[in-house]
């Protein structure tokens, strides 16, 4: 007699025997060709197994919704294990299990969810479209390609000088034919296929070019990933960080794929995929806003250059899911997306980001409570108590985090005198020319204009809004209310122990992240705007023939799509680093020659031991150091007294060495720990390094480093693309005692003995 299974004993049949493969190959087999096939059978039965019991709102994208959940309740999961235990073999079965608990729930039955009325059947697009669609796809390969065959190890400090003219000129018209095809198209789905190729096609570059990888908080995150892979855990378990940390090792454990690509692209992808999809429908629930629409108007997104997911950091994690949150809120309040889905998002923002999600949280429970309430008079009162609590948490959680680090007491100002530290945010760097010729002078004049822009469609599309309910106002109030936070932390919180331009980066990043909580109406005003125009034309062009009417309609259309596809080519070139004659950001970057001038320094004092086990129980920084190489293979073990010299260098220098050798030495001093390598946030040896670099090559200076760290053997490392590089070297050779030249002059590394 032939057994017959019910679908859910067949997902838990093939959901266990992915699991049982994964569990095998965390503890033995160690194959991504095994661990890769494994999780993805894994994750899609449970993303559609939580579809089928907490979804029942969603249409389009509904299998992503459920992946969301699953993503955001591991990362929670993951975050609670952290603490508790840390990442091991134990914690990872524990969190492949838990999840089988849903077998317990009823779901809808099959016939519950296919006689549903569903508006987005697949329909078959015409020849010209399929074709516009398909040229569509084919340049974004092709740009893609371009990146891959010009990526580079040595230095770049604008990704823009591996490319010529011709990738910006294919980018704006593969981005016209996808607004083409997105319009046209009658198959959502492949429209959201389209779209994300291309979102990664602008989020992708900086991990595509830098094979290295790029920036330098990024190599910080990854050295601590790749400790936490190895140890477990590191110490202190602090509460930042964590929900990235313990999901990227999991991922790792998992799929045995390298720490490095895990990390480099886990943003760019989680974005290019999850904004079509939670925009589109979101505007569709709550405004009507036709689907291939909303597909398009994600591409509001990428125009605000620093909303830019083209790197992975806890940060920019927590800036994505908080976009997220803020759409499938609003949705909420139009009872047409699940709470759950914003809940989730924002316990797992907490979980990687405390600072950063704690507004976020806060917005999201105010949210949640004005919805219930009845009385205006309550409201009004909850509205106000809304604003000063989000105004203040960012102040006061600084405030916690100093105590609890034992760092100095911050110093009050008076915030009004100190307005014009507040209004350096918004002043033009230093590194724009003044004077460049008249195309440039345009275009950057334009990038001033971006975020103007933004902010009048977004206050716009507020004002147009009919029938407020009072929820809503608590979006433009968070914005405002951060705003003000920002103004706050700027001008009237000054912490002692922090570089000046430091101070200024987290202000800066609450006054990015207060235009998001904005987004939705800007993408609304463009909507009602298009409609406007669309009216417009008609009118005007109701007098023509019938041939003349179709050559006027090809003529806008065709002005109308250049001019979007220009505008959003710009905002992606402003959203990395340039160089260029107006423009002389400094967007170095880690390169071959970094990673051979660390490792010369490392040969000098000691011999290369290679350990091809770890011990799984050293899990602080200072014991049992383990070095690991960026593919997280071939580990150096190495004691801490083997590494007691100090390396003067800049950001990128210490970024190779925290790749190559992880988290080597620290010593301990009068203020506390430091790395045995310059690292720029307000430590003593990088304010050692700035003298050296600003205020003459003095024997003195790395005398004083030696000092404060209690070594006898101090580095000064120094860059051929520094300004003043020649001048700074010849003064370090009258002071040194010797020195080392790496590659053809592109690293010079100066040798102090006390």
């Amino acid at each position: 007699m032939k057994l017959r299974y019910s679908k859910k004993q067949q997902r838990l049949i093939v959901t266990t025997g992915a699991t049982m493969l994964l569990i095998l190959n965390i503890m033995l087999l160690h194959s991504m060709l095994i661990g890769i096939p494994a999780i993805a059978i894994y994750t899609y039965i449970f993303s559609r197994l939580i579809t089928d019991i907490f979804l029942t709102k969603e249409t389009l994208g509904k299998l992503f919704y459920g992946f969301l959940l699953l993503l955001t309740g591991q990362i929670i999961l993951n975050t609670a294990c952290y603490y508790i235990s840390g990442v091991n073999i134990g914690t990872i079965v524990i969190s492949l299990l838990l999840p089988f608990l849903l077998f317990l729930f009823t779901t809808r039955s099959e016939e519950r969810a296919t006689s549903k009325k569903n508006d987005l059947t697949l329909k078959p697009s015409n020849p010209l479209t399929a074709v516009i669609g398909t040229v569509s796809i084919l340049m974004n390969i092709t740009l893609l390609l371009i990146l891959f065959t010009n990526h580079t190890t040595s230095i770049m400090p604008s990704p823009w000088q591996a490319v010529n003219y011709w990738f910006f000129i294919l980018f704006v018209i593969s981005t016209g034919l996808l607004i083409l095809f997105i319009w046209k198209n009658k198959n959502y789905q492949t429209s959201i296929l389209a779209v994300s190729l291309h979102l990664f096609v602008m989020y992708g570059i900086a991990g595509i070019l830098y094979s290295l990888g790029y920036g330098f908080d990024a190599f910080i995150h990854r050295a601590t990933e790749q400790w936490i892979l190895v140890n477990g855990s590191i110490l202190p378990k602090t509460p930042y960080y964590i929900g990235q940390y313990s999901l990227v090792a999991w991922m790792a454990h998992l799929t045995n794929l390298p720490i490095f690509y895990i990390d480099v692209y886990l943003v760019p992808i989680l974005a290019s995929v999850s904004l079509p999809l939670v925009i589109s429908t979101t505007l569709k629930k709550i405004w009507y806003i036709p689907y291939k629409i909303g597909i398009l108007l994600t591409l509001f997104i990428p125009f605000i250059p620093f909303l830019s997911f083209n790197l992975t950091t806890p940060h920019n994690l927590v800036i994505l899911f908080t976009v997220l949150i803020v759409f499938t809120t609003l949705g909420y309040l139009k009872d047409k997306i699940t709470l759950i889905i914003p809940i989730l998002l924002s316990l797992a923002s907490l979980a990687i980001h405390p600072l950063v999600a704690t507004p976020t949280l806060i917005f999201l429970v105010g949210i949640i409570i004005t919805k219930k309430i009845t009385s205006s008079k309550l409201s009004l009162i909850f509205h106000l108590l809304f604003f000063t609590a989000i105004t203040l948490t960012v102040p006061i959680l600084f405030l916690i985090n100093n105590f609890l680090n034992n760092a100095p007491l911050p110093q009050f100002t008076n915030s009004l005198t100190q307005f014009p530290l507040f209004l350096e945010l918004f002043r033009c760097p230093y590194w724009y020319l003044t004077h460049a010729p008249l195309l440039y002078e345009i275009i950057y004049a334009w990038q001033w204009l971006i975020i103007p822009t933004a902010l009048t469609l977004c206050v716009g599309g507020f004002l147009m809004i009919k029938k407020k309910i009072p929820a809503i106002y608590l979006f433009p109030l968070t914005t405002i209310a951060l705003f003000l936070s920002a103004w706050f932390l700027r001008s009237w919180i000054v912490f002692p122990d922090v570089v000046s331009y430091e101070q200024g980066d987290y202000p800066m990043r609450l006054l990015k992240t207060s235009l998001i909580f904005i987004l939705p109406f800007g993408m609304y005003m463009i909507h009602r705007a298009l409609k406007h125009l669309n009216t417009l034309a008609q009118k005007q062009f109701n007098h023509l023939t019938i041939k003349q009417l179709s050559t006027q309609k090809t003529a806008f259309t065709f002005m109308l799509v250049t001019i979007i596809s220009t505008v959003i080519m710009l905002s992606l070139y402003f959203s990395y680093p340039q160089r260029n004659i107006k423009s002389r950001f400094p967007g170095f970057n880690v390169t071959a020659s970094d990673f051979e001038a660390v490792e010369w320094i490392y040969k000098q004092e000691t011999d290369f031991s290679f350990s091809p086990a770890l011990d799984m129980n050293q899990s602080t920084m200072t014991e049992g150091v383990i070095l690991g190489l960026m593919d997280g293979t071939n580990l150096i073990e190495k004691k801490p007294h083997e590494f007691d010299y100090i390396v003067l260098s800049n950001q990128l220098v210490s970024a190779a060495a925290l790749t190559k050798y992880s988290f080597a030495k620290y010593f301990q001093t009068n203020h506390g720990e430091i790395f045995y390598y310059a690292i720029p946030t307000g430590g003593d040896l990088y304010r050692q390094y700035g003298k050296m670099l600003y205020e003459g090559q003095k024997r003195a200076y790395m005398n004083d480093a030696m000092e404060i760290a209690g070594v006898n053997k101090a580095y000064f490392v120094i860059n051929n693309y520094w300004a003043n590089a020649n001048k700074i070297i010849e003064g370090a050779k009258m002071s040194a005692d010797s020195w080392e030249v790496i590659g053809d002059g592109d690293v010079w590394i100066f040798v102090y003995k006390k």
